[in-house]
């Protein structure tokens, strides 16, 4: 990407407070984008907007859960009033809970929260800012997801069917807003340094935590292809390509950053 591409231009970053996310806000900042950080913790964005800040950088925060409607399209007008309509979406983020298990260990009652927090929250968002980019004649949506929805894997059962319901929507999507003007790509990723979740695993695997997905990571650890885990920077760069010029005429495309563990 050219340095600022991206000058004048509005992005919104759903869960851009930490992890790949961060990364993710400081990449479109740098590439000129003036960039709205949506997420619930004020003092995690406080960071994040100095930082930016400091690097020459333009961007403010607006408090907003993804998992809300009402709150994606009260955040999508307010970022409307202040920065003016947004032609850059990257929906990503998540709370954390509840996370991966075995099938048969998962409650009932979390089978409806992974879909809400890994696919249809995306989607609140997709709703919210699609608007603003029919007025302007074009935008970029950028879906965050997980190769376990590409992949199956073990323990990711209902993490991986919410992923590949968000694929599918990706695809869906693009054939839908295309014609509007609006691009739609996903980008899948699987274990990633420096973020909140592997720091969780990393926990679990060294005190030898009997859990089954921090077993699978485990391994996945050991094994991975090109020789190291993926980093928020190799995310980043894949979502600010789908951002930029360079992917116009590409819309509907999932790609997965995973250092070679798969090949969807």
């Amino acid at each position: 990407m050219a340095e600022q591409e991206l000058r004048d231009q509005v992005a919104a970053v759903i869960g851009g407070s930490e992890g790949i996310g961060e990364t993710v806000a400081h990449s479109l900042a740098a590439a000129g984008a003036r960039v709205a950080i949506i997420s619930r913790n004020a003092d995690k964005a406080d960071k994040v907007l100095a930082s930016i800040r400091a690097d020459g950088g333009e961007a403010c925060w607006f408090q907003g859960d993804f998992m809300v409607s009402d709150d994606m399209l009260r955040v999508a007008d307010e970022i409307r009033k202040v920065l003016g309509n947004c032609s850059i979406l990257v929906a990503g983020g998540g709370p954390g809970h509840p996370r991966p298990k075995p099938f048969l260990d998962t409650p009932l009652a979390d089978y409806e929260s992974f879909f809400l927090s890994r696919c249809i929250g995306r989607l609140f968002s997709v709703r919210a800012f699609a608007p603003q980019m029919i007025a302007l004649g074009r935008g970029k949506m950028v879906l965050l997801t997980t190769d376990a929805g590409r992949v199956p894997t073990k323990s990711e059962v209902l993490n991986g069917a919410a992923a590949a319901a968000l694929v599918f929507a990706t695809r869906a999507l693009a054939h839908e807003l295309t014609h509007l003007g609006i691009r739609v790509n996903a980008v899948s990723t699987t274990l990633t340094t420096e973020t909140p979740s592997f720091d969780r695993f990393r926990r679990k695997m060294e005190s030898n935590w009997p859990d089954a997905i921090a077993r699978v990571f485990a391994k996945i650890q050991s094994k991975t292809p090109l020789g190291s885990l993926n980093t928020p920077d190799d995310v980043a760069k894949a979502v600010l390509f789908f951002a930029g010029q360079d992917s116009d005429r590409i819309s509907g495309a999932v790609l997965s950053v995973n250092g070679g563990l798969s090949t969807p």
